[in-house]
Order: C-alpha cells, then structure tokens, then sequence
C-alpha cells in the first residue's frame, strides 16, 4: 500500500485550480446528507488534547461518496502564523492512503459553504460591495472565492481592529483587479452599502451592529463564521431577531456553541421549523426557497457556520483525487505492506 503525501505548496496549486462551481457542488453532497442523515454517514464530536503550548483538535469524518478521514487542526497558544492542520485519508480497508496539509483547507471548504448559502438564497444576484471583518485565512479564502463567483463585486473593504503587516499581506496577496481597502473604523454607511458582510474572528464583544432599516435598505446578506463558543458574539443576538431568514451549517451544534445564535433565542428567536431557522441541507432539498419570516421588516438574511467535520473528508477526498491526475505529491512506495 502507497502513502501519497501532499505538502502545502501541494494543496495551494490544486486548489487555485478548483472553480467556485465545483466547491459548492461539493458542499452540496456534504450539507444534504448532513440534515437527513442516514446510517452511512458519520461525523463524532472532536477530540481535544491539551498541551502547554497548543491545543489539538482531531476531528474524524466519514461520508460514504468520499471515504473516511481524520483530520489534526493544532491552535498554537502564542502565535500569529495560522493553524497548523493536516487531514489523513483511509481507503476503503481502512489503510492511511494519504497524508494532506489541510492549513488552507477549513478556510477554503469554509468560504465554499459560505458561497452555497448565498447562491441558494439569492438567485440571479449581482452583489457590488464586501464588507469583511478580520484579516487572517478565512476573510482571504472568502474574498478569493466571492470574487470569483460574483464577477459584479466592485468593492472589497477589510475592517481591522489595528492596521499593521497582517493586513498588508492579505491586500498583496489577494491580487484582485478591483477596489479593496483597509480600515479601523465602521461606520453605519459602510454597513448600509454592503451587500455581503462576512465576519471571521473569535471576537468576544460585537464587532457592529446595524443601523436601522429604511425604506431604501437593499438586501443583505451577513456571513458568520468566527464564533465557535458561547462566550464569542460577532454580532448583537438582536441582528439575528430582525433576519427573514437564518441559516445554520450545523443547527445542533450551532445552537450548542455559538454565542451570539444561543444570546438570540433567550431574546425569543424561534428555531422551531418553519419559522426562518433552517439547516443549510434543508435550504438545498427546498432548492434554497427559504419562507423567512411573514412580518419581516426588511430583506436580512444570515449564515452561521461553525463548521463540520464531513467538509473536511469532502475537501480533502477532491484534492486527493486530483492530485491523482496531476501527478502531485510525493508517493512513499510499501509504506503499509504486510
């Protein structure tokens, strides 16, 4: 049995090769299943390991079209340099078939997700302006894909609490052909322009709130994926009451550890179904005609993602498969031979 071991350079090149379409379509065959589950597919609450220095999750996955994996994301306690992750493959027999740096994948499978609920709940849309707070993997991986996907978007704003190397990095990085700035202060018409705001930080105090609705106010359409505990608020529970609709990843595990969504149904917000909250695999068997609300004031809508282990065994599976027909990686011949 071969190992195919695939480096971050690996992973960069086959995934700068992926169009916006093949990710959503992937994401597809992950959210569906994921909210009609069946016996097939298996997803086990993730590990925790302790260290002085980092913190080690291992998150194991299995989804019948893709295989078995198990991926080790490790949360350095002291540094600014992102997040060490690698996903292992088994085959069919349960034997390692692939060793892939996954640094870059949670943020990628993450935007893709991000991207589904958006095609999903607004058909033909021609969005102008992204409004994203935080700098890091995620906001780069999102603004990468957005731009790609909505060719319309004219511009592109960073909101940072401190301007500094970080920031600069991601603007160079980015290498877009449109207007993308930098600031560290909101301003209520910042947010009324934007068409999409897209929030990945573990911010523990709201990063803004919404100025109020007016007759004029566009839709909108906020992204947040920051918050994974109950203490994290990227947003004031109360943006959540005035959203048409409300669409979760994973709704269990959202209403479970995502602080600002548990903040809003203590003010009232209704999960029961049919009342605006849905699952992302819910919105894609209603072919994304999410109802929202009857008596909603204005068109706002949401997405909440704390993300899922199987959209690390989809994410990795496809690269995988590709590296296969590219000839990628570096094959370690017999390395499980009786």
């Amino acid at each position: 049995m071969d190992l195919l071991i695939l480096s971050a350079p690996d992973v960069n090149r086959i995934v700068a090769a992926l169009a916006p379409d093949e990710l959503t379509s992937l994401m597809k065959g992950v959210f569906h299943p994921a909210s009609f589950p069946d016996d097939s597919a298996s997803c086990p609450p993730r590990l925790t390991l302790p260290s002085p220095l980092y913190t080690a999750l291992v998150m194991p996955a299995r989804l019948p079209a893709h295989g078995s994996s198990v991926k080790v994301v490790s949360i350095p306690k002291a540094s600014s340099s992102g997040l060490p992750a690698s996903t292992i493959i088994l085959d069919d027999l349960g034997r390692v078939k692939a060793l892939v740096n996954a640094r870059k994948l949670t943020a990628i499978r993450n935007a893709a997700a991000s991207l589904l609920s958006t095609e999903l709940l607004y058909k033909e849309w021609k969005p102008a302006s992204l409004v994203c707070f935080g700098s890091g993997a995620q906001i780069h991986a999102h603004i990468s894909l957005f731009s790609r996907a909505y060719p319309s978007i004219e511009n592109v704003t960073v909101v940072v609490r401190r301007v500094g190397q970080r920031t600069d990095e991601l603007i160079s990085t980015l290498n877009l052909n449109i207007k993308c700035s930098v600031t560290e202060h909101v301003t209520d018409d910042l947010l009324a322009e934007a068409d999409i705001i897209i929030c990945a930080t573990p911010s523990t105090t709201p990063l803004f709130d919404l100025p109020s609705p007016s007759p004029a106010s566009k839709p909108k359409h906020i992204i947040l994926i920051g918050s994974y505990t109950p203490d994290m608020h990227e947003v004031p529970p109360s943006v959540f009451l005035r959203a048409s609709t409300v669409v979760l990843d994973d709704k269990d595990a959202c209403l479970r550890e995502a602080g600002e969504l548990i903040d809003a149904v203590k003010l009232g917000l209704d999960v029961r179904a049919g009342k605006g909250v849905m699952a992302l695999g819910e919105l894609i068997a209603a072919n994304g005609s999410g109802s929202g609300k009857e008596d909603a004031r204005e068109h706002l809508t949401i997405f909440k993602s704390v993300g899922m282990g199987l959209q690390d065994v989809a994410i990795a599976s496809l690269v995988y498969e590709r590296a296969v027909q590219m000839g990628a990686g570096v094959s370690v011949t017999g390395y499980d031979s009786a």
